[in-house]
Protein backbone atom coordinates (compact mmCIF):
# COMPACT_ATOMS: atom_id res chain seq x y z
CA UNK A 1 0.00 0.00 0.00
CA UNK A 2 3.04 2.45 1.04
CA UNK A 3 4.51 1.55 -2.09
CA UNK A 4 1.70 2.53 -4.01
CA UNK A 5 1.52 5.81 -2.67
CA UNK A 6 4.82 6.57 -3.11
CA UNK A 7 4.10 5.60 -6.97
CA UNK A 8 0.92 7.98 -6.98
CA UNK A 9 3.11 11.02 -5.51
CA UNK A 10 5.53 10.18 -8.52
CA UNK A 11 2.92 10.13 -11.08
CA UNK A 12 1.65 13.45 -9.42
CA UNK A 13 4.37 14.95 -9.49
CA UNK A 14 5.42 14.15 -13.11
CA UNK A 15 2.08 15.62 -14.06
CA UNK A 16 2.18 18.99 -12.35
CA UNK A 17 5.45 19.52 -14.11
CA UNK A 18 4.18 18.66 -17.43
CA UNK A 19 1.52 20.79 -16.87
CA UNK A 20 3.76 23.95 -15.33
CA UNK A 21 6.03 23.39 -18.76
CA UNK A 22 2.73 23.50 -20.84
CA UNK A 23 2.16 26.95 -19.10
CA UNK A 24 5.52 28.31 -19.58
CA UNK A 25 5.18 27.38 -22.81
CA UNK A 26 1.81 28.82 -23.67
CA UNK A 27 3.16 31.79 -21.51
CA UNK A 28 6.19 32.45 -23.74
CA UNK A 29 4.09 32.57 -26.94
CA UNK A 30 1.97 35.35 -25.50
CA UNK A 31 4.70 37.58 -24.51
CA UNK A 32 6.46 36.86 -27.78
CA UNK A 33 2.84 38.11 -29.55
CA UNK A 34 2.55 41.10 -27.34
CA UNK A 35 6.61 41.66 -28.09
CA UNK A 36 5.48 42.14 -31.72
CA UNK A 37 2.82 44.78 -31.09
CA UNK A 38 4.05 46.72 -27.70
CA UNK A 39 7.91 45.94 -27.33
CA UNK A 40 9.77 43.96 -25.20
CA UNK A 41 9.59 46.41 -22.29
CA UNK A 42 6.14 46.47 -21.19
CA UNK A 43 5.56 42.51 -22.16
CA UNK A 44 8.24 40.89 -19.50
CA UNK A 45 6.29 39.28 -16.89
CA UNK A 46 2.45 38.34 -18.11
CA UNK A 47 -0.60 36.94 -17.45
CA UNK A 48 -4.41 36.37 -18.01
CA UNK A 49 -6.36 39.24 -16.84
CA UNK A 50 -9.86 38.87 -15.09
CA UNK A 51 -11.35 42.47 -16.48
CA UNK A 52 -10.82 41.45 -20.63
CA UNK A 53 -8.64 39.38 -22.80
CA UNK A 54 -5.94 41.62 -22.79
CA UNK A 55 -3.10 40.50 -21.50
CA UNK A 56 -1.09 42.18 -18.32
CA UNK A 57 2.08 42.54 -16.76
CA UNK A 58 2.29 41.06 -13.27
CA UNK A 59 4.49 42.38 -9.69
CA UNK A 60 4.61 45.69 -10.90
CA UNK A 61 3.59 49.38 -9.31
CA UNK A 62 3.16 53.37 -10.35
CA UNK A 63 6.23 55.24 -10.50
CA UNK A 64 4.02 58.37 -10.24
CA UNK A 65 7.64 60.56 -11.18
CA UNK A 66 8.42 58.94 -14.05
CA UNK A 67 7.30 60.83 -17.70
CA UNK A 68 5.03 60.04 -20.15
CA UNK A 69 5.04 62.75 -22.94
CA UNK A 70 1.61 61.22 -24.62
CA UNK A 71 -0.21 61.67 -20.97
CA UNK A 72 1.14 65.17 -20.70
CA UNK A 73 3.11 63.76 -17.10
CA UNK A 74 6.57 65.30 -16.62
CA UNK A 75 8.41 65.10 -13.19
CA UNK A 76 5.67 63.75 -11.51
CA UNK A 77 3.24 66.74 -12.63
CA UNK A 78 0.60 66.97 -14.48
CA UNK A 79 0.20 70.18 -15.66
CA UNK A 80 0.12 72.47 -11.79
CA UNK A 81 -1.61 68.51 -9.92
CA UNK A 82 0.71 66.45 -8.96
CA UNK A 83 0.61 62.68 -10.45
CA UNK A 84 -1.69 60.55 -8.41
CA UNK A 85 -4.23 57.29 -9.58
CA UNK A 86 -6.97 60.25 -10.38
CA UNK A 87 -4.86 61.96 -12.61
CA UNK A 88 -3.68 58.93 -14.39
CA UNK A 89 -7.53 57.11 -14.67
CA UNK A 90 -8.47 60.77 -15.99
CA UNK A 91 -5.84 61.18 -18.31
CA UNK A 92 -6.22 57.79 -19.66
CA UNK A 93 -9.77 58.13 -20.33
CA UNK A 94 -9.15 61.54 -22.20
CA UNK A 95 -6.76 59.93 -24.46
CA UNK A 96 -8.50 56.59 -24.65
CA UNK A 97 -12.51 57.15 -24.55
CA UNK A 98 -13.77 54.35 -26.03
CA UNK A 99 -12.28 52.48 -22.71
CA UNK A 100 -15.20 52.81 -19.85
CA UNK A 101 -13.81 54.40 -16.88
CA UNK A 102 -14.74 50.88 -14.65
CA UNK A 103 -12.55 49.16 -17.07
CA UNK A 104 -9.40 51.86 -16.48
CA UNK A 105 -9.97 52.47 -12.78
CA UNK A 106 -9.70 48.35 -12.39
CA UNK A 107 -6.19 48.14 -14.54
CA UNK A 108 -4.71 50.92 -12.88
CA UNK A 109 -5.50 50.10 -9.26
CA UNK A 110 -4.10 46.20 -10.03
CA UNK A 111 -1.07 48.23 -11.36
CA UNK A 112 -0.68 50.35 -8.10
CA UNK A 113 -1.18 47.07 -5.95
CA UNK A 114 1.98 45.32 -7.44
CA UNK A 115 5.60 45.15 -6.22
CA UNK A 116 7.69 45.80 -8.97
CA UNK A 117 7.65 49.64 -11.25
CA UNK A 118 5.02 50.60 -13.66
CA UNK A 119 6.20 53.33 -15.53
CA UNK A 120 4.12 55.87 -16.64
CA UNK A 121 4.89 54.96 -20.47
CA UNK A 122 4.57 51.24 -19.66
CA UNK A 123 0.87 52.20 -18.62
CA UNK A 124 0.26 54.16 -21.61
CA UNK A 125 1.64 51.26 -23.96
CA UNK A 126 -0.80 48.94 -21.94
CA UNK A 127 -4.04 51.26 -22.97
CA UNK A 128 -2.96 51.26 -26.60
CA UNK A 129 -2.63 47.82 -26.91
CA UNK A 130 -6.09 47.62 -24.94
CA UNK A 131 -7.36 50.61 -27.07
CA UNK A 132 -7.09 48.17 -30.56
CA UNK A 133 -9.42 45.60 -28.50
CA UNK A 134 -11.92 47.91 -27.86
CA UNK A 135 -14.50 48.99 -30.57
CA UNK A 136 -15.24 52.72 -30.39
CA UNK A 137 -18.83 53.63 -29.60
CA UNK A 138 -20.74 55.20 -32.25
CA UNK A 139 -21.94 59.19 -31.16
CA UNK A 140 -25.88 59.14 -32.11
CA UNK A 141 -25.00 61.91 -34.79
CA UNK A 142 -23.05 59.07 -36.35
CA UNK A 143 -25.43 56.25 -36.80
CA UNK A 144 -26.08 57.76 -40.61
CA UNK A 145 -22.77 59.11 -41.39
CA UNK A 146 -19.99 57.23 -43.05
CA UNK A 147 -16.85 60.34 -42.57
CA UNK A 148 -15.89 59.56 -38.78
CA UNK A 149 -13.65 62.06 -36.67
CA UNK A 150 -11.73 60.73 -33.92
CA UNK A 151 -14.08 60.58 -30.75
CA UNK A 152 -11.15 62.79 -28.70
CA UNK A 153 -11.62 66.01 -29.52
CA UNK A 154 -8.02 67.50 -29.04
CA UNK A 155 -7.33 64.68 -32.07
CA UNK A 156 -10.49 66.28 -34.11
CA UNK A 157 -9.03 70.00 -33.41
CA UNK A 158 -5.28 68.85 -34.64
CA UNK A 159 -6.66 66.99 -37.17
CA UNK A 160 -4.71 69.15 -39.52
CA UNK A 161 -1.40 67.84 -37.51
CA UNK A 162 -0.42 65.81 -40.60
CA UNK A 163 2.67 63.97 -38.41
CA UNK A 164 0.20 62.09 -36.88
CA UNK A 165 -1.96 60.12 -39.12
CA UNK A 166 -5.50 59.26 -37.15
CA UNK A 167 -7.52 56.57 -39.29
CA UNK A 168 -10.80 55.73 -37.43
CA UNK A 169 -12.55 52.41 -39.72
CA UNK A 170 -16.11 51.62 -39.89
CA UNK A 171 -17.02 48.25 -40.19
CA UNK A 172 -20.76 47.65 -41.22
CA UNK A 173 -23.63 50.24 -39.88
CA UNK A 174 -22.35 50.63 -36.28
CA UNK A 175 -19.21 49.72 -35.67
CA UNK A 176 -16.03 51.59 -35.58
CA UNK A 177 -12.03 51.18 -34.38
CA UNK A 178 -9.62 54.06 -34.16
CA UNK A 179 -5.95 53.64 -34.68
CA UNK A 180 -2.90 56.39 -35.15
CA UNK A 181 0.98 56.29 -36.20
CA UNK A 182 2.90 54.81 -33.29
CA UNK A 183 6.53 56.75 -33.20
CA UNK A 184 9.42 54.25 -31.97
CA UNK A 185 12.83 54.00 -31.87
CA UNK A 186 13.40 51.66 -34.31
CA UNK A 187 10.87 53.52 -36.71
CA UNK A 188 7.32 54.12 -36.99
CA UNK A 189 4.19 52.32 -37.45
CA UNK A 190 1.48 53.03 -39.71
CA UNK A 191 -2.44 53.08 -38.59
CA UNK A 192 -3.21 50.94 -41.74
CA UNK A 193 -1.44 48.40 -41.42
CA UNK A 194 -2.69 48.11 -37.17
CA UNK A 195 -6.83 48.37 -38.04
CA UNK A 196 -6.02 45.36 -40.84
CA UNK A 197 -4.33 43.35 -38.16
CA UNK A 198 -7.31 44.15 -35.96
CA UNK A 199 -9.67 43.28 -39.07
CA UNK A 200 -8.10 39.88 -39.45
CA UNK A 201 -8.61 38.99 -35.78
CA UNK A 202 -12.48 39.22 -36.27
CA UNK A 203 -13.54 38.16 -40.07
CA UNK A 204 -14.28 34.61 -40.08
CA UNK A 205 -15.14 32.04 -42.62
CA UNK A 206 -18.64 33.49 -42.66
CA UNK A 207 -17.77 37.04 -42.91
CA UNK A 208 -19.98 38.76 -45.18
CA UNK A 209 -17.21 40.16 -47.86
CA UNK A 210 -20.11 42.73 -49.38
CA UNK A 211 -20.01 44.72 -45.65
CA UNK A 212 -19.19 48.30 -46.06
CA UNK A 213 -15.26 49.26 -44.62
CA UNK A 214 -15.39 53.03 -44.62
CA UNK A 215 -12.09 54.77 -43.64
CA UNK A 216 -11.86 57.71 -42.75
CA UNK A 217 -8.63 59.54 -42.43
CA UNK A 218 -6.32 62.75 -42.18
CA UNK A 219 -3.48 61.72 -43.99
CA UNK A 220 -4.03 59.44 -47.58
CA UNK A 221 -2.13 55.60 -47.21
CA UNK A 222 1.68 55.68 -48.26
CA UNK A 223 2.42 53.60 -51.34
CA UNK A 224 3.87 50.77 -48.74
CA UNK A 225 0.10 50.82 -47.09
CA UNK A 226 -1.41 51.24 -50.14
CA UNK A 227 0.11 47.82 -50.98
CA UNK A 228 -0.99 45.80 -47.40
CA UNK A 229 -4.43 47.83 -47.70
CA UNK A 230 -5.35 45.93 -51.52
CA UNK A 231 -3.86 42.40 -50.34
CA UNK A 232 -6.35 42.44 -47.68
CA UNK A 233 -9.19 43.26 -49.85
CA UNK A 234 -8.05 40.63 -52.14
CA UNK A 235 -7.88 37.98 -49.49
CA UNK A 236 -11.15 38.58 -48.30
CA UNK A 237 -12.93 39.23 -51.21
CA UNK A 238 -14.19 42.97 -49.78
CA UNK A 239 -16.43 44.10 -52.61
CA UNK A 240 -17.28 47.24 -50.84
CA UNK A 241 -14.55 49.87 -49.66
CA UNK A 242 -13.89 53.44 -49.30
CA UNK A 243 -11.34 56.13 -47.46
CA UNK A 244 -12.00 59.37 -47.46
CA UNK A 245 -8.63 61.22 -46.73
CA UNK A 246 -8.38 64.79 -45.99
CA UNK A 247 -4.23 65.06 -46.62
CA UNK A 248 -2.58 63.78 -49.98
CA UNK A 249 0.23 61.89 -48.45
CA UNK A 250 3.73 61.79 -50.69
CA UNK A 251 6.32 64.28 -51.21
CA UNK A 252 5.06 64.47 -54.70
CA UNK A 253 2.05 64.52 -57.06
CA UNK A 254 2.91 61.50 -58.48
CA UNK A 255 3.25 59.54 -55.44
CA UNK A 256 -0.25 60.57 -54.39
CA UNK A 257 -1.32 60.25 -58.47
CA UNK A 258 0.25 56.45 -58.32
CA UNK A 259 -1.12 55.48 -54.83
CA UNK A 260 -4.87 56.51 -56.14
CA UNK A 261 -4.42 54.98 -59.34
CA UNK A 262 -3.26 51.46 -57.64
CA UNK A 263 -6.45 51.84 -55.18
CA UNK A 264 -9.13 52.54 -58.00
CA UNK A 265 -8.07 49.71 -60.10
CA UNK A 266 -8.45 47.22 -57.02
CA UNK A 267 -11.77 48.68 -56.80
CA UNK A 268 -11.33 51.05 -53.34
CA UNK A 269 -12.56 54.71 -53.65
CA UNK A 270 -10.14 57.26 -52.20
CA UNK A 271 -12.42 60.46 -52.04
CA UNK A 272 -10.59 63.56 -50.43
CA UNK A 273 -13.17 65.68 -47.49
CA UNK A 274 -13.21 68.43 -45.49
CA UNK A 275 -12.75 67.61 -41.71
CA UNK A 276 -14.54 71.38 -40.76
CA UNK A 277 -17.76 70.08 -41.75
CA UNK A 278 -17.77 66.92 -39.37
CA UNK A 279 -16.71 69.07 -36.33
CA UNK A 280 -19.41 69.15 -33.22
CA UNK A 281 -20.29 73.17 -32.70
CA UNK A 282 -18.44 73.03 -29.34
CA UNK A 283 -15.07 71.68 -31.66
CA UNK A 284 -15.73 75.15 -33.84
CA UNK A 285 -15.53 77.26 -30.95
CA UNK A 286 -12.40 76.49 -29.45
CA UNK A 287 -10.83 75.45 -32.62
CA UNK A 288 -7.37 78.12 -32.82
CA UNK A 289 -6.17 79.95 -36.03
CA UNK A 290 -3.36 77.78 -35.86
CA UNK A 291 -5.07 74.52 -35.93
CA UNK A 292 -7.68 75.60 -38.38
CA UNK A 293 -4.45 77.38 -40.44
CA UNK A 294 -3.19 73.40 -41.03
CA UNK A 295 -6.18 71.73 -42.04
CA UNK A 296 -6.32 74.73 -44.68
CA UNK A 297 -2.92 73.95 -45.86
CA UNK A 298 -3.98 70.84 -46.17
CA UNK A 299 -7.09 71.38 -48.33
CA UNK A 300 -4.98 73.97 -50.23
CA UNK A 301 -2.25 70.75 -51.20
CA UNK A 302 -5.59 68.30 -51.60
CA UNK A 303 -6.65 70.69 -54.35
CA UNK A 304 -3.35 70.34 -55.84
CA UNK A 305 -2.69 66.97 -55.52
CA UNK A 306 -6.27 65.87 -57.24
CA UNK A 307 -6.05 68.09 -60.29
CA UNK A 308 -6.35 66.44 -63.55
CA UNK A 309 -7.66 63.24 -61.58
CA UNK A 310 -10.73 61.34 -61.51
CA UNK A 311 -11.65 63.01 -57.96
CA UNK A 312 -10.46 66.41 -58.29
CA UNK A 313 -11.14 69.17 -55.79
CA UNK A 314 -12.13 72.41 -57.41
CA UNK A 315 -12.94 75.18 -54.91
CA UNK A 316 -16.62 76.34 -55.65
CA UNK A 317 -17.49 79.83 -57.11
CA UNK A 318 -17.02 82.44 -54.32
CA UNK A 319 -15.86 79.58 -52.36
CA UNK A 320 -13.51 81.00 -49.72
CA UNK A 321 -13.34 77.43 -47.85
CA UNK A 322 -9.51 76.97 -48.80
CA UNK A 323 -8.21 80.46 -49.13
CA UNK A 324 -5.24 81.40 -50.69
CA UNK A 325 -3.82 82.50 -47.04
CA UNK A 326 -4.71 80.52 -43.98
CA UNK A 327 -6.41 81.91 -41.08
CA UNK A 328 -3.14 81.79 -38.97
CA UNK A 329 -1.32 83.88 -41.50
CA UNK A 330 -4.21 86.27 -41.46
CA UNK A 331 -4.29 86.31 -37.92
CA UNK A 332 -8.14 85.64 -38.05
CA UNK A 333 -9.99 86.02 -34.48
CA UNK A 334 -11.20 82.86 -32.67
CA UNK A 335 -15.22 84.11 -33.39
CA UNK A 336 -14.84 84.39 -37.23
CA UNK A 337 -13.45 81.19 -37.72
CA UNK A 338 -16.84 79.73 -38.57
CA UNK A 339 -18.48 82.61 -40.00
CA UNK A 340 -19.54 80.14 -42.63
CA UNK A 341 -20.77 77.43 -40.52
CA UNK A 342 -24.10 77.20 -42.10
CA UNK A 343 -23.28 76.81 -45.79
CA UNK A 344 -20.56 74.15 -44.28
CA UNK A 345 -22.95 71.07 -45.02
CA UNK A 346 -24.15 71.48 -48.34
CA UNK A 347 -20.46 72.49 -49.74
CA UNK A 348 -19.17 69.31 -48.59
CA UNK A 349 -22.08 67.38 -50.33
CA UNK A 350 -21.27 68.67 -53.23
CA UNK A 351 -17.70 67.58 -52.98
CA UNK A 352 -18.41 64.34 -52.09
CA UNK A 353 -20.70 63.95 -54.62
CA UNK A 354 -18.49 65.18 -57.80
CA UNK A 355 -15.46 62.98 -56.17
CA UNK A 356 -18.06 59.43 -56.42
CA UNK A 357 -19.35 60.72 -59.77
CA UNK A 358 -16.07 61.18 -60.78
CA UNK A 359 -14.57 58.10 -59.41
CA UNK A 360 -17.43 55.67 -61.31
CA UNK A 361 -16.94 57.58 -64.81
CA UNK A 362 -12.76 56.66 -64.22
CA UNK A 363 -14.35 52.67 -63.48
CA UNK A 364 -16.83 53.01 -66.38
CA UNK A 365 -13.71 54.00 -68.99
CA UNK A 366 -11.45 51.49 -67.27
CA UNK A 367 -13.72 48.72 -68.00
CA UNK A 368 -14.60 49.93 -71.95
Amino acid sequence: MREHEVQSSKEQIRTEKTQNQQSSIGMAASVMQLQKSIGNRATTKLMQSNFSSAQLPIQRTIKYKSNCKAFGFEGGYHGDNKVSLETITKAVKEKFPNISQTTINGYVNEMNESDEAWTLNDIYRYFTQLNKETPVPMADHEIDEDILLPQNQDERLWYGFTTKTLLRGKVGDDLSYEFHSITKEDGSIHAEPQYIEKMESIIDDDFDSETPFIWTINNSPCGECVKKIIRFKKKHNLENFTIYFMNPYGGTKEEFKDSLKDLTEEGINLLPFDPRSYLTEDDKKTMTPEQEGRIEHALRKQIEYTKGTAIEVNPLENDDSVSSQSSLEQGMGDNDLFSREEEDEPRENKRKVAALVGAEENTKKKRK
